[in-house]
């Protein structure tokens, strides 16, 4: 159940999208990106043996990375621009946009908003606005 103020907020975060932006299309870029760094650097490998049994170590140093970005990071506010550029485009906007009681992704327009933060500096301009959005309702 949608608070007043979170209705309020996500009806003027949807005003300030752009209206080119589709949410399904950035998922499908970043795993494009992803998955062709992958390839790019298991084509690199000659006659791997041991390097294959790196990949469930770096697994988990990079979701211990991202972990500690979002505790670090993204919920506390530091005076350095990106760091917190990154916390204002997340505690400020993520967490105001999905709270314990309005958690529920209105389209599906608006991967931006549960995706990863890579594109922290074109935040909030990415998206559409909320007139494309009549007669949507909650996944």
């Amino acid at each position: 159940m949608l608070k007043d103020k979170q209705r309020q907020f996500r009806e003027k975060y949807r005003a300030r999208i752009e209206p080119w932006y589709h949410g399904f299309l950035h998922v499908l870029m970043m795993y494009v990106a992803g998955a062709s760094a992958l390839v790019y650097c298991a084509r690199q490998l000659q006659s791997p043996t041991w390097e294959w049994l790196l990949v469930v170590p770096v697994m988990l140093a990079g979701n211990f990375v991202e972990w500690a970005m979002h505790g670090y990071v993204m919920h506390r506010r530091m005076d350095v621009f990106a760091l917190r550029a990154m916390y204002e485009r997340h505690t400020r906007e993520h967490h105001q946009y999905f709270t314990d009681t309005g958690y529920e992704i209105d389209s599906p327009f608006f991967g931006h908003l549960f995706n990863g933060y890579s594109e922290n500096t074109c935040a909030p301009s990415c998206g559409r606005s909320s007139s494309d959005f009549a007669g949507t309702t909650a996944a």
